[in-house]
């Protein structure tokens, strides 16, 4: 189940991507570069349980009309999993998968990672993926994707009406528990947003 694009230089205060290609044809990279840039994972499934073995596709795509970038993408599979065949020349690096891409002006590269799911977080009602553009260390333009764990409260479901709104939007990243640095950026900001509004009406929820 693929989630919303997510920029996380809008949440993080975070900005900027990697530098353009040497060869012509290439531009200066930009700060706001990541407009022309769609990140997107998905393993084409909704559920996952305990010893399933998932195929994930992460995709970028180059929207600009002219001008190519080699871009350093990283995959942080789901807490609990382990990595198996990465395609494309792919690497790992503690748990996580990476590559260097070339996208050239117009087209869309797409790598894959087979995953395997060990165990299952305590707690966790779902499992979810973060594929992240990067820049040096810092990610700045990302996209998950998340899986229903079976017989566990639903990653959709909201404890009380009057939350809905709020944790319909925040649900994705509060249900499960995975590592990385995308997910830790993402993870304050909205912990933080749910503390003051449930200070504030001065009710318990559990996610």
């Amino acid at each position: 189940m693929r989630t919303p694009l997510i920029t996380l230089a809008a949440l993080t205060g975070l900005a900027g991507l990697a530098g353009p290609v040497p060869a012509a044809p290439t531009k200066p990279t930009p700060p706001a570069e990541e407009a022309s840039l769609v990140v997107s994972v998905s393993d084409e499934v909704t559920t996952a349980a305990l010893g399933d073995r998932l195929s994930y596709q992460i995709s970028v795509r180059n929207q600009s009309r002219s001008g190519a970038y080699r871009l350093d993408l990283r995959f942080t599979p789901p807490g609990g999993s382990e990595l198996g065949r990465l395609d494309r020349g792919g690497t790992r690096a503690r748990g996580d998968a990476a590559w260097r891409l070339r996208v050239g002006a117009g087209r869309t590269v797409t790598v894959s990672a087979q995953v395997r799911i060990a165990e299952l977080a305590e707690g966790a009602n779902g499992l979810a993926a973060i594929a992240c553009v990067m820049r040096g260390k810092t990610p700045v333009l990302c996209a998950t994707d998340v899986n229903q764990i079976p017989g566990r409260e639903d990653i959709h479901a909201v404890a009380t009406a009057r939350d809905r709104s709020l944790f319909a939007r925040a649900k994705p990243w509060l249900a499960v528990g995975t590592g990385g640095l995308a997910a830790i950026a993402v993870g304050v900001v909205v912990l933080l947003a749910v503390g003051r509004h449930l200070r504030t009406r001065r009710s318990r929820t559990r996610v």
